[in-house]
């Protein structure tokens, strides 16, 4: 298991959402196609499990974008449906399709960005993808 697997597998997995219009595995800087989930890499915390395995936890964000530009309130219920779907299928896939041995999605974080030109409507969600790995 690696960043690169996992992160392959969280793309596949959203891919299959019908409530995004796109999805990345990179902070995509210019935003055209809305909703659209732009999945990143984040922390990484292992611990010994035992004398023969390591226990790694491979943290990502799922930042979540919508357009406010033509209405605010259905923006609003549209994030709302989307990341509703996105935790759905995480708890649903908590072996992420075997790529790590457990799936840890967190709580949602929500906020705007750029409200001045129309902005968007944002969330966040933590994943942290447990895995026990052999050292011997």
């Amino acid at each position: 298991m690696s960043f690169v697997t996992l992160a392959a597998a969280l793309k596949t997995k959203l891919e299959t959402l019908t409530s995004l219009a796109a999805v990345h595995d990179y902070e995509k800087s210019k935003l055209d196609n809305f909703p659209v989930a732009c999945i990143t890499a984040s922390d990484s915390p292992s611990d010994t499990f035992d004398t023969g395995n390591n226990l790694r936890d491979y943290s990502f964000t799922i930042r979540i974008y919508d357009s406010r530009e033509d209405n605010e309130a259905e923006s609003e219920a549209r994030m709302r449906a989307v990341v509703d779907e996105i935790i759905d299928a995480l708890d649903n896939s908590q072996d992420l399709g075997g790529a790590c041995h457990f799936l840890k999605p967190a709580p949602s974080k929500w906020g705007y960005t750029d409200q001045a030109a129309g902005g968007h409507r944002t969330a966040e969600i933590e994943i942290v993808c447990r895995v026990l790995s052999n050292h011997n």
